[in-house]
């Protein structure tokens, strides 16, 4: 209930300022448009804060906190698989960096 809250109050002042700096007569509520709206506020929030504590419930703050750190792993994945970008050698090189670090994390914390 307190995240729930925590949300709220975030939510009110952006709203709020979105109301005063854009011009709200431009949204088109298409189909496809609240389908997505949807799917990121169900799957991209609300599924996602649930996981989240019930990742907490079970392992130590820092051991869960490092697979934060797979976010832009996804972004990059997503971007591949569905819009066609392509992956350089630094971006890959990211990607192993990213998963070495939260390998480390975890052997240490397992260890410990």
């Amino acid at each position: 209930m307190a995240m729930g809250f925590q949300l709220l109050i975030g939510a009110a002042p952006l709203a709020l300022l979105s109301m005063l700096t854009e011009d709200v007569s431009l949204l088109r509520w298409s189909p496809e448009f609240v389908l997505v709206l949807v799917a990121l506020a169900v799957l991209g929030s609300s599924l996602a804060f649930w996981l989240w504590f019930e990742v907490l419930e079970r392992v130590s703050l820092n051991q869960a906190n490092a697979f934060t750190f797979l976010v832009p792993v996804f972004g990059l994945m997503i971007g591949a698989a569905f819009f066609g970008e392509r992956l350089e050698v630094v971006q890959a090189a990211g990607v192993v960096l990213v998963l070495s670090g939260i390998l480390l994390v975890q052997r240490r914390a397992a260890s410990s």
